[in-house]
């Protein structure tokens, strides 16, 4: 359930800590933010040369009799086209390029740092709030009720068949890119996290409960009809998915941290929650198509 919010406060974290903090050349940390953007370019690009390996090899096999013989779907026409599971590189090349476009337009008009360090003091002000969740849930809480064919049980309506990137994901991910991005300023921050990680799991445990007694055990294909009802479920999953990020976050900085420097401890942390996304969109995949099991790489 709040997965798409740690993952993506991780790259935001990364972003900013790559890019130098004068605005005079951009060294070596630049190129590093430089290398983050190409690697994620690669991956698409993987993406796009697995889908076109992937129709050829079908078309293949159908020629060659081991499959029952049918046309080969349509091209997508643009902006469809099948991400897979792969979608999350080209979000956070979107977001990327977002987040530094507007860096950049901060930056000059910002010539004396005074709106960085109102932002900084916003930021401040929130984290040591304990209200800090629900306010980052309000965004992407508003999301979900404003459509009315929101499926509950699968969160965040997943950008995996479009080039465009639909608003739902744009609000949800960007909000968590973006305060990473920001929190990254102010690595003292964290900490507060850490102080308030029993009380966040202890928020968090209650309102997955009440997420789950609303959409069920079993996956619900049908938007909930009921205006209170769906009111009601946008904010326990919302609010849900940022108690949860904050209480992996400070536990990992309560029990973990021995492992290495306290302000890499909350980037290090969101790594197995990558890799058990990564596990559960290729068991995903493969429950659909069991050809692809031979095309793509085994996540380990």
């Amino acid at each position: 359930m709040g997965t798409f919010a740690s993952v993506l406060l991780c790259p935001g974290l990364l972003t900013n800590f790559h890019l130098p903090r004068s605005t005079r050349g951009g060294g070596f940390r630049q190129r590093q933010a430089e290398a983050h953007c190409a690697a994620a370019s690669v991956g698409l690009a993987i993406c796009i040369r697995g889908h076109l390996c992937n129709r050829r090899l079908g078309r293949d096999l159908r020629r060659w009799g081991h499959r029952p013989a049918a046309p080969p779907p349509p091209w997508p026409t643009f902006p469809k086209f099948p991400l897979t599971h792969l979608w999350f590189l080209y979000v956070l090349l979107e977001l990327y390029a977002a987040v530094l476009i507007l860096r950049a337009a901060v930056v000059r008009v910002d010539k004396t740092g005074r709106i960085r360090l109102g932002i900084d003091r916003l930021v401040a002000l929130l984290v040591r709030n304990p209200l800090a969740p629900a306010v980052l849930a309000l965004p992407v809480g508003i999301a979900f009720v404003a459509d009315p064919k929101w499926l509950m049980w699968f969160g965040v309506r997943t950008p995996d068949s479009s080039l465009v990137t639909n608003a739902q994901a744009w609000i949800g991910f960007g909000t968590a890119f973006g305060f990473g991005w920001l929190l990254h300023r102010q690595m003292e921050l964290i900490q507060t996290l850490e102080r308030r990680w029993a009380l966040n799991l202890l928020l968090a445990t209650g309102l997955v409960v009440a997420s789950l007694a609303i959409a069920g055990l079993t996956p619900r294909l049908t938007p909930i009809q009921d205006d209170t009802t769906r009111l009601v479920g946008a904010a326990c999953y919302a609010l849900a998915t940022w108690t949860a990020t904050f209480a992996v976050i400070g536990m990992a900085l309560r029990f973990l941290s021995g492992f290495g420097a306290p302000q890499h401890t909350a980037v290090s942390c969101q790594l197995p929650a990558w890799l058990m996304f990564c596990k559960v969109a290729r068991a995903a995949m493969l429950s659909c198509d069991p050809l692809s099991h031979s095309l793509n790489p085994k996540v380990t």
